[in-house]
């Protein structure tokens, strides 16, 4: 049965876990980045969206030589290694 499993409480319904692109705006008390920073980052969903919040110590600075693209699948294999 598709649909069976509900999704969790305060995870949005949009898709995507990984991304990458620019710090639009920072949290209270964050730390380590600044607006317009590349990052990437592994979220509880949502990177589908133009804009996605993510937490801090779930974002990434971009590595060096690394586009926003290529950078975009590091979070994954990085956070679970």
């Amino acid at each position: 049965m598709e649909g069976a499993l509900p999704m969790p409480d305060g995870v949005t319904p949009i898709m995507g876990l990984e991304l990458s692109g620019t710090v639009a705006a920072l949290g209270e008390g964050v730390s380590g980045f600044a607006l317009g920073d590349p990052v990437c980052a592994l979220t509880d969903g949502g990177a589908y969206a133009q804009y996605c919040a993510v937490k801090a110590a779930q974002a990434l600075p971009l590595p060096a030589g690394y586009s926003l693209q290529e950078a975009a699948i590091l979070p994954e294999t990085l956070f679970t290694v």
